[in-house]
Protein backbone atom coordinates (compact mmCIF):
# COMPACT_ATOMS: atom_id res chain seq x y z
CA UNK A 1 0.00 0.00 0.00
CA UNK A 2 1.03 3.53 -0.79
CA UNK A 3 1.97 6.30 2.15
CA UNK A 4 -0.01 8.93 0.58
CA UNK A 5 -3.09 6.33 1.11
CA UNK A 6 -2.16 5.48 4.62
CA UNK A 7 -1.20 8.81 5.93
CA UNK A 8 -1.38 12.37 4.79
CA UNK A 9 1.21 13.87 7.25
CA UNK A 10 4.55 13.97 8.12
CA UNK A 11 6.53 15.39 10.98
CA UNK A 12 9.42 17.65 10.63
CA UNK A 13 11.99 17.85 13.45
CA UNK A 14 15.07 19.81 13.34
CA UNK A 15 16.63 18.43 16.46
CA UNK A 16 19.33 20.44 18.24
CA UNK A 17 21.20 20.44 21.81
CA UNK A 18 18.53 22.61 23.49
CA UNK A 19 15.77 23.32 21.00
CA UNK A 20 13.84 21.84 18.12
CA UNK A 21 12.74 22.81 15.26
CA UNK A 22 9.18 20.95 14.49
CA UNK A 23 6.79 21.00 11.24
CA UNK A 24 3.63 19.28 10.13
CA UNK A 25 3.32 18.76 6.57
CA UNK A 26 0.71 17.14 4.44
CA UNK A 27 2.17 14.68 1.70
CA UNK A 28 1.17 17.15 -0.74
CA UNK A 29 3.47 20.07 0.55
CA UNK A 30 0.80 21.89 2.74
CA UNK A 31 2.40 22.97 5.85
CA UNK A 32 0.01 22.63 8.49
CA UNK A 33 2.10 24.01 11.69
CA UNK A 34 5.18 24.95 12.59
CA UNK A 35 7.20 25.51 15.70
CA UNK A 36 10.07 25.70 18.31
CA UNK A 37 10.31 23.23 21.15
CA UNK A 38 12.23 23.26 24.05
CA UNK A 39 14.58 20.12 24.21
CA UNK A 40 13.41 18.96 27.19
CA UNK A 41 9.36 19.15 26.02
CA UNK A 42 10.29 17.19 22.85
CA UNK A 43 9.13 13.71 23.09
CA UNK A 44 5.63 14.70 25.02
CA UNK A 45 5.04 17.63 21.87
CA UNK A 46 5.99 14.87 19.07
CA UNK A 47 4.14 12.54 20.82
CA UNK A 48 1.03 14.95 20.88
CA UNK A 49 1.66 16.18 16.70
CA UNK A 50 1.43 11.30 16.87
CA UNK A 51 -1.62 11.84 18.39
CA UNK A 52 -3.36 14.36 16.48
CA UNK A 53 -1.85 13.78 12.94
CA UNK A 54 -0.95 10.33 12.66
CA UNK A 55 1.56 10.84 10.10
CA UNK A 56 3.26 7.99 8.14
CA UNK A 57 6.62 8.89 9.16
CA UNK A 58 8.99 11.32 11.66
CA UNK A 59 11.73 12.70 9.09
CA UNK A 60 14.84 14.36 10.95
CA UNK A 61 18.04 15.99 10.02
CA UNK A 62 21.19 14.02 10.29
CA UNK A 63 23.35 16.02 12.19
CA UNK A 64 23.74 17.63 15.78
CA UNK A 65 21.05 15.81 18.03
CA UNK A 66 19.78 13.32 15.50
CA UNK A 67 20.75 10.30 17.34
CA UNK A 68 20.11 11.23 20.67
CA UNK A 69 16.62 12.35 18.84
CA UNK A 70 15.61 9.03 16.90
CA UNK A 71 16.37 6.61 20.50
CA UNK A 72 13.90 8.93 22.29
CA UNK A 73 11.72 8.19 19.67
CA UNK A 74 12.14 4.75 19.38
CA UNK A 75 11.93 4.57 23.44
CA UNK A 76 8.35 6.56 23.25
CA UNK A 77 7.27 3.07 20.75
CA UNK A 78 5.19 6.17 18.61
CA UNK A 79 2.43 4.47 16.24
CA UNK A 80 4.41 5.68 13.53
CA UNK A 81 5.88 3.59 10.38
CA UNK A 82 9.44 4.60 10.64
CA UNK A 83 11.80 7.26 11.21
CA UNK A 84 13.90 9.23 7.90
CA UNK A 85 16.84 10.66 8.74
CA UNK A 86 17.30 14.01 5.84
CA UNK A 87 20.65 15.51 5.08
CA UNK A 88 20.72 18.62 6.69
CA UNK A 89 23.65 20.56 4.70
CA UNK A 90 22.72 24.00 4.11
CA UNK A 91 19.23 23.84 6.03
CA UNK A 92 20.40 26.42 8.62
CA UNK A 93 20.99 28.78 5.87
CA UNK A 94 18.45 28.03 4.21
CA UNK A 95 16.04 28.64 7.11
CA UNK A 96 17.89 31.83 8.42
CA UNK A 97 17.20 33.17 4.57
CA UNK A 98 13.29 32.11 4.75
CA UNK A 99 12.84 33.61 8.12
CA UNK A 100 14.36 36.98 7.33
CA UNK A 101 12.71 36.38 3.82
CA UNK A 102 9.38 35.94 5.58
CA UNK A 103 9.94 39.09 8.52
CA UNK A 104 10.64 41.42 5.62
CA UNK A 105 7.43 40.46 3.97
CA UNK A 106 5.56 41.12 6.98
CA UNK A 107 7.74 43.56 8.81
CA UNK A 108 8.20 47.26 8.87
CA UNK A 109 10.44 49.51 6.47
CA UNK A 110 13.75 48.65 8.08
CA UNK A 111 13.18 44.94 7.35
CA UNK A 112 12.11 46.13 3.82
CA UNK A 113 14.84 48.59 2.81
CA UNK A 114 18.06 46.68 4.24
CA UNK A 115 19.56 43.92 2.51
CA UNK A 116 18.32 40.36 4.10
CA UNK A 117 22.57 39.88 4.51
CA UNK A 118 22.83 42.89 6.69
CA UNK A 119 19.98 41.58 9.00
CA UNK A 120 20.12 39.17 11.97
CA UNK A 121 17.23 37.03 13.23
CA UNK A 122 15.83 38.40 16.06
CA UNK A 123 14.61 34.71 17.27
CA UNK A 124 15.46 30.84 16.41
CA UNK A 125 14.33 29.96 13.01
CA UNK A 126 14.69 26.11 14.00
CA UNK A 127 11.12 25.54 12.30
CA UNK A 128 11.88 27.02 8.60
CA UNK A 129 14.40 24.48 8.98
CA UNK A 130 11.87 21.59 10.12
CA UNK A 131 10.23 22.54 7.14
CA UNK A 132 12.97 22.41 4.59
CA UNK A 133 13.47 19.02 5.86
CA UNK A 134 9.91 18.06 5.02
CA UNK A 135 10.56 19.95 1.74
CA UNK A 136 13.23 17.28 1.23
CA UNK A 137 11.26 14.06 2.69
CA UNK A 138 9.02 14.78 0.07
CA UNK A 139 10.96 15.51 -3.16
CA UNK A 140 12.98 12.30 -2.52
CA UNK A 141 9.99 10.51 -2.05
CA UNK A 142 8.55 11.61 -5.18
CA UNK A 143 11.80 11.18 -7.13
CA UNK A 144 11.63 7.26 -6.23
Amino acid sequence: MDMEQDAEYIIAVDPGRQKYGVAVMRQNGALMLKGIIPAEEIVEQVTDLVRRFSPAVVVTGDRTGSGKFVGLVEAAGLPIRGIETIDEHLTSQEGRRRYLTARREQGGLIHKILPLGLQTPDRAYDDHVAVILAERFLSRKSKN
